[in-house]
């Protein structure tokens, strides 16, 4: 009896020794980049996915007429290149946003087009302000610009969900 316990001690011991202490329970860094570690029910998504694109695309909607109140010479250039640089900064928060929330597998597809439609909205607005920088205005370039605002709108409105409950 006393070499079976001396033998379950050492092996035991041994395996202690040689394996080490297991990291069971312990929590890991994971290395996705959504905020939570748990999709979002459909609803709560697409709520959140709304209440992200509403400030873009009211931002896309008043630079478009800024940009054409500028070309007419109705409003000042300094202001509505505040306002761009001011709308560019929300929209880069917003993608942000939208990038962390983790969506449910109905949503998944739903959720690149969203990002890629808030990314066609940016490059839009960072195409805008460089022409607002610009020494001289291409008039022609800024009316195209707005009605590239005007298709980033419309896309946009296009991911607006309906939420039934």
């Amino acid at each position: 009896m006393k070499k079976i316990a001396q033998f379950i001690i050492c092996s035991t011991a041994a395996l202690f020794l040689f394996t080490g202490c297991s990291s069971y329970g312990s929590i890991q860094e994971d290395e996705t980049r959504y905020s939570a570690q748990f999709a979002y029910s459909a609803n709560d998504y697409q709520m959140y996915i709304n209440r992200e694109i509403e400030p873009i695309t009211n931002i896309l909607s008043s630079n478009m007429l800024l940009a054409r109140n500028v070309v007419n010479g109705e409003y000042p250039v300094e202001d509505a290149l505040n306002s761009a640089k001011e709308g560019l900064r929300v929209i880069q928060e917003c993608k942000s946003a939208i990038d962390v929330m983790q969506p449910p597998d109905v949503y998944s597809e739903n959720r690149l087009e969203v990002l890629r439609t808030v990314g066609n909205a940016e490059n839009t607005m960072e195409a805008y302000i460089a022409e607002l920088e610009k020494s001289e205005l291409d008039s022609n370039r800024i009316l195209a610009l707005a009605d590239v605002m005007k298709s980033d709108f419309i896309a946009l409105t296009g991911q607006f969900q309906v939420i039934w409950k």
